[in-house]
Order: C-alpha cells, then sequence, then structure tokens
C-alpha cells in the first residue's frame, strides 16, 4: 500500500506545483524539496547541474516574449518537478514502481516503468562521461561535451530495450 501513496504524493504534488503561480510560493516549494532531498541523502547538485542551461533559456525567451516573473516562475516549476521525480525515484525501489501500475493496461503501466527506472540509470550515465571528460583534460562549462555521448548512450540503451521487448512480443505470439 505504501508504493500507492507514494504515487498519489507524486501526482498531488505535481499538480499543486503546477497550479502554484508566482517565484515566491515556487521558490519555496524548491526549498522544502531541496532541504527534503537533503535530508533523505539524495545528490541534487547532480540533477540540477543538467538543467541550469534549458531553465536559462526558458527564462530567458520568456524575459524576451513576456514578463520577467513569468520566466522565473516557468524555470521553478521546471525545477521542483524534476525535484519530485528526483524524491520519487530515489525512495522507491524498481518493483514498488512496477507495482504501482499495475492497475494500469500493460502497455502504458511498461512504459511508465521504464520510464521512472531510466531516470536514475542516465543521472548515473552523466556522471560517467563527465568523469571521462574531465580525465581527457576538457573543461566543461560547455554541457555539450556531456550532452552529446549521454544522447549517444540513451538512444543506444532505448534501441537495445525496443529490440529486447519486440523480441518478447514476438515469443509469445
Amino acid at each position: 500500500m505504501k508504493q500507492y501513496l507514494k504515487l498519489i504524493a507524486l501526482i498531488f504534488s505535481s499538480a499543486l506545483i503546477l497550479r502554484l503561480e508566482g517565484p515566491s510560493l515556487q521558490a519555496a516549494v524548491f526549498g522544502l524539496l531541496v532541504l527534503v532531498l537533503l535530508a533523505l541523502g539524495q545528490k541534487i547538485w547532480s540533477r540540477l547541474k543538467f538543467l541550469i542551461p534549458p531553465l536559462i533559456l526558458i527564462a530567458g525567451l520568456q524575459v524576451l516574449f513576456n514578463r520577467s516573473l513569468a520566466g522565473l516562475t516557468a524555470g521553478f516549476k521546471i525545477t521542483n518537478m524534476s525535484l519530485i521525480v528526483l524524491l520519487y525515484t530515489g525512495t522507491t525501489s524498481p518493483g514498488e514502481i512496477s507495482r504501482v501500475f499495475r492497475f494500469l493496461p500493460v502497455g502504458l503501466a511498461l512504459t511508465l516503468t521504464i520510464a521512472l527506472n531510466l531516470i536514475p540509470i542516465i543521472l548515473q550515465e552523466a556522471q560517467k562521461i563527465r568523469l571521462v571528460q574531465i580525465s581527457r583534460g576538457k573543461r566543461l562549462p560547455n554541457p555539450l561535451p556531456i550532452i552529446v555521448p549521454l544522447l549517444h548512450r540513451t538512444l543506444q540503451r532505448s534501441q537495445q530495450l525496443a529490440i529486447i521487448l519486440e523480441t518478447r512480443k514476438k515469443a509469445k505470439t
């Protein structure tokens, strides 16, 4: 039953984050999430540093086309949603994630389970790529030396997963 409560908490907290307007409320949620994640021993900087370039882009475009507070609010919303998912995937085992989606149709449950289980794996891959690039003597103010190999490995992994799933599907028929 515990895994269902976590899923319900994830859904409601995500809805709350999306409904909150104004950067001050979003900043308060951000602070609360950071405190909770730090108390649980989660490494949040590795998650946040990959969000910085898209957040700057989104906030910059919002400032150009709308107003500055909308950009700040949008940036906080994206960061808070990412931290909520990090909290869920960091405190829920892969087995619990797959069990919680049993009430859904098989295809949708499998898709959600795979997506949520791949998040920590992709973060670990990014960390490995960053260490490799640093060991090669590359400075990393530019995220491209990490993003390009990460996209390549992620697409490679998803292609292997698609082949495995297709093979299982054919084996069942």
